[in-house]
Parts: structure tokens; C-alpha cells; sequence
């Protein structure tokens, strides 16, 4: 990295000066460098960004903030739009078909020693087969549902939660 031992002449308000030649930096070479656009440079030698710039990067930073602000609420609402209230719940009859009126949360239990089919729609979504009312028979199920939805269970209790 040497610099090259021809002069120039370079000229600015106070004068003509000679001064040795120095190559543009680049990126792996120190030299000298022109100030662009956007860019100032004072008496003193120190360079500044424009006030435009300056301004651009604030209002972009409160932009950004604004921004994940809206995104994070977002998400919390979603959330607890999506969170079954456990105040609320309401018993549903077994054997009837019952149509949800609001969003929700369906639970299908069965504790007993029958046999239980559980629907969403009109579709099986689960069973089981009551054998003695051990371990195995006592099982659950828990479902999202949407207002016009229908749920019906043939045996032990259906729950509905609705949305908070």
C-alpha cells in the first residue's frame, strides 16, 4: 500500500497548493475519497450526514416501531380471540344435536362403561368403546368450533366454551 511520489495540484478558495498524489481508496486500500450527495464536510474536516437523511432514518425508526407495535397487538388478540373461557362453559345434552351460535370450544368426555361417539358436522370425529370404566375408557376429545357448526355426542358430557 505505498503512495505514488508524483504532485497535484489542487485548488480550493484559499489557493493552489501542490501536494503529493494519493490514489482513491478502495476497498482494500487507504486514499482519498470525494464527498457525495447527502453528504457534508466542514472547516474543521468532519463530515456530516444531510438533514433530509437524517429526518428519513427517524421517521423510518418510528415507522418500525409503529409498526411492531400493531403486529404485537395483533397477536394478543388473535390470541384471545382464540382462548376457550373456562367461565363460561355451558353443558350440552347427550344424544341431541346441538348448532354452536357463537365460536368456541367443544369438550367430549366419556367416563363411563358405554360406548360414545363424538360428531363435528355430522362427522365422526372420535369414539370410544366403554369396556369397564377403566384407564382406557375414560377419554376425551377437544374441538374448535365456529357459530353454525353442529356437535352431538351419543354418550357423557359435551361442553361447550365459547371464544373470549
Amino acid at each position: 500500500m505505498g503512495i505514488t511520489a508524483k504532485k497535484v495540484m489542487l485548488k480550493n478558495a484559499k489557493g493552489t497548493y501542490l501536494v503529493p498524489y494519493v490514489p482513491p481508496a478502495d476497498a482494500n486500500n487507504l486514499g482519498t475519497v470525494k464527498i457525495g450527495s447527502s453528504l457534508s464536510i466542514d472547516t474543521n474536516g468532519v463530515v456530516s450526514v444531510a438533514a433530509n437523511i437524517t429526518n428519513s432514518i427517524s421517521s423510518l425508526n418510528t415507522k418500525i416501531t409503529e409498526l411492531t407495535s400493531t403486529i404485537a397487538a395483533n397477536q394478543t388478540s388473535s390470541l384471545n380471540q382464540n382462548r376457550p373461557n373456562w367461565n363460561a362453559g355451558e353443558i350440552l345434552a347427550s344424544g341431541a344435536t346441538h348448532t354452536i351460535n357463537r365460536d368456541g370450544w367443544i369438550l367430549f368426555r366419556n367416563d363411563g362403561i358405554d360406548q360414545a361417539t363424538w360428531y363435528i358436522n355430522g362427522n365422526v370425529i372420535g369414539s370410544n368403546f366403554g369396556m369397564a370404566a377403566g384407564w382406557q375408557d375414560c377419554n376425551s376429545c377437544f374441538c374448535r368450533v365456529s357459530a353454525g357448526n353442529t356437535a352431538r355426542n351419543t354418550n357423557g358430557l359435551c361442553q361447550f366454551f365459547p371464544t373470549l
